[in-house]
């Protein structure tokens, strides 16, 4: 059973390890700006959409 997991965990690491190695070299900084940016025109266009609702503007 212990040797189950221990294999089982193995290879999902492996699975992340191929996955970052497919990744482009991008600082974390750029990274996190770029989610920042996202995240913020999301909300924006959801806070006009709840807007547009409460005043009948579609």
């Amino acid at each position: 059973m212990f040797e189950q997991l221990i294999a089982e965990r193995e290879s999902r690491f492996q699975v992340i390890d191929r996955i970052k190695s497919r990744l482009p070299d991008v600082p974390e900084e750029e990274v996190l700006h770029d989610v920042a940016d996202a995240l913020s025109a999301t909300r924006q266009m959801k806070k006009a959409n709840a807007k547009s609702v409460q005043t009948g503007t579609f």
